[in-house]
């Protein structure tokens, strides 16, 4: 087997083409164009050299946190895991209801 290494742009017959992450004596990592990162017995899969450049993949967007507000009531509520919990200001303490 050829000496492969991180960076490396490579064709496997059944994922296409990708990029080597990580090799070493007992795993080869490779992050295909469209499939994703997938692991491999290093001894035991088969890889050609190719020329062909990795697509440009757009950066990773983090989800923004659902939170907004009771318009009439001007009360903030935060949805989290599928419950409902409205905070609540009242004199001195605040109170949490859970629905």
């Amino acid at each position: 087997m050829k000496g492969w290494s991180k960076g490396d742009r490579v064709v496997q017959p059944t994922y296409g083409p990708g990029t080597l992450v990580e090799v070493n004596e007992h795993h080869t990592v490779i992050d295909f164009d469209g499939h994703g990162r997938r692991t491999f017995a290093t001894r035991l899969v088969a890889l050609q050299a190719t020329n062909e450049p990795a697509p440009n993949k757009p950066a990773a967007k983090r989800a923004k946190k659902n939170i907004s507000t009771f318009s009439h009531l001007g009360v903030p509520f935060d949805l989290a895991q599928g419950m409902l919990c409205v905070f609540a200001r009242d004199q001195n303490f605040i109170r949490f209801r859970f629905f």
